[in-house]
């Protein structure tokens, strides 16, 4: 058991290497679909976009993850409201709101893609993807560039 309280440990070496081979597949057609899409523990910092996760735990059913970010500043003056006591704010409710409707683009996105995806059912990112695997390559294939 953790000093939290709850017992965790990492998948094996093999899994975490599928669902990272995943993830790449999975950010490369959001890329494609024209989205910016990136690792959730990348260097690319705090940037608007698809963000993909990858849980290294070894007790969950679905190792990626996909959630929507809005832009930098708009979030940093939903905090500011927050901060300031108004959680009634628009600007409050606008990111979270803009996760959900961006869900259910991302779950088309990546079916048509054929990827294994559904809306997260967890009451901590509940405007999360879950991506299981993918079934089926692109519908198109990439063209070369000269």
């Amino acid at each position: 058991m953790s000093e939290y309280g709850f017992d965790y440990s990492h998948a094996p070496d093999e899994v975490i290497a599928a669902r990272n081979e995943l993830a790449g597949q999975v950010r490369a057609e959001l890329r494609r679909a024209g989205l910016t899409a990136f690792l959730h523990d990348s260097q690319e910092g705090e940037q608007a976009g698809a963000v993909v996760y990858v849980d290294r735990g070894a007790d969950v059913s679905c190792g990626v993850s996909v959630g929507w970010r809005c832009d930098p500043g708009m979030i940093q003056a939903a905090c500011d409201k927050l901060r300031e006591g108004d959680p009634t704010a628009p600007v409050v409710r606008y990111p979270g709101m803009i996760a959900m409707y961006m869900q259910k683009a991302l779950v088309k996105i990546l079916l048509s893609a054929g990827f294994v995806a559904t809306p997260e059912n967890d009451d901590m990112n509940p405007d999360h993807v879950q991506v299981f695997e993918r079934r089926s390559g692109p519908m198109f294939a990439p063209t070369a560039k000269p």
